[in-house]
């Protein structure tokens, strides 16, 4: 990362359930200026309601502030146009698809200094690697898988600060979770959908991943099955992706991540012993560090490039 600017990036990480903002310190990302500011959504809501959420969240992080911003960075899931801003979600976000979604945010924005800075967009899962790999557990390693467990699996693949999105040893777009397992996808056996149908299978009952962490360190003894099964199928998929991407660590985030203890067993027996293996503490804030970090170096790129 160069250390081109001093100002302020402004983040976004965009998720299923919630959307959160801060002003993040430029270049590296390391310190959150202002306390998160998360609005809770459904990615079933309408388009309107959920950029009017996205645009509303932003301006209350930058207010909290009060500082001027260099830009606005974006953890956006997939699948998604990262150069041109069109929505193509099929799934979660699907009232979006086809949406110019800076063009949206900006007309929001008008009226605000918002309105007329640059936006970078970035994977969600992606930007919560890159966040790890500047800031968390993994900021001293130079090849880092990231792995965001929670409505699905995503992933992202960091050498050196800079994430990659394709090429040898990565993934389709950089997402393990649309790779083919077993009879499906990754994604198809390690996610909250999967969690919540084991459990509804051996427990009789539907309940959130949250719920069936807190009954398996009570002893449930369906809930402790499902998260064996859970762990089991994780491992088999990092494991393979660790052989090729051959990463000095791999961190851990998203919802389920908080119950580490539940399945971190039948992961890590197998991956090898020499791949560190991370829990996240920053959680959305890596996502949030990471948005800004992308930003400063897309900013930079420019910079360069004008010289």
């Amino acid at each position: 990362m160069t250390n081109f600017f001093c100002q302020p990036t402004l983040s976004l990480d965009v998720g299923g359930s919630h959307v959160t903002a801060s002003v993040v310190q430029a270049p590296h990302g390391s310190v959150l200026l202002t306390p998160p500011v998360r609005f809770e959504l459904h990615e079933d809501h309408a388009a309107d309601r959920l950029l009017d959420a996205w645009a509303q969240v932003a301006v209350q992080a930058w207010q909290h502030c009060n500082l001027q911003v260099q830009g606005i960075g974006v953890g956006m899931p997939g699948p998604f146009d990262y150069q041109t801003s069109e929505a193509r979600f099929t799934g979660k976000f699907r009232s979006l698809n086809g949406v110019q979604v800076t063009e949206e945010l900006r007309q929001r924005w008008a009226g605000t200094p918002l309105a007329d800075l640059p936006l970078h967009y970035l994977n969600d899962a992606a930007a919560f690697t890159l966040g790890e790999a500047v800031a968390g557990f993994a900021k001293r390693d130079g090849r880092v898988l990231g792995i965001t467990l929670g409505t699905g699996l995503g992933s992202g693949f960091v050498i050196d600060r800079h994430v990659l999105a394709g090429g040898m040893g990565i993934a389709r777009e950089g997402q393990i979770g649309w790779e083919p397992y077993l009879d499906a996808t990754a994604e198809d056996y390690v996610s909250t959908g999967r969690l919540k149908a084991d459990y509804w299978r051996w427990g009789g009952e539907r309940i959130s991943p949250a719920e069936i962490a807190r009954r398996a360190e009570q002893g449930d003894d369906a809930a402790q099955q499902v998260f064996r099964q859970f762990g089991t199928h994780l491992g088999s998929i990092v494991s393979e992706w660790v052989q090729r991407f051959s990463p000095d660590a791999v961190v851990f985030g998203g919802g389920i991540s908080r119950a580490w203890g539940c399945f971190s067993p039948q992961l890590t027996r197998q991956v090898p012993s020499k791949v560190k293996l991370y829990a996240s503490h920053l959680m959305e804030n890596a996502a949030l560090i990471g948005a800004a970090a992308h930003t400063q170096s897309q900013l930079d790129f420019l910079l360069l490039n004008r010289l």
